[in-house]
């Protein structure tokens, strides 16, 4: 449950970001979000992995 509600607040973050570069162009702002985007993919991709081992 804590791990829905983190990543909901996760996205919710990503989401406020992505808002802040449209309005603003800013390219740090951009450069976060694809960074953190780039993380989220890795960490899914480890998790399903480590599920796999498991089985």
């Amino acid at each position: 449950m804590k791990d829905m509600e983190n990543n909901n607040k996760f996205q919710n973050f990503l989401s406020e970001l992505w808002k802040s570069f449209e309005k603003t162009g800013s390219i740090s702002a951009f450069l976060l979000y694809s960074d953190l985007k780039k993380k989220i993919k890795k960490n899914k991709e480890i998790k399903v992995k480590k599920a796999d081992a498991n089985n």
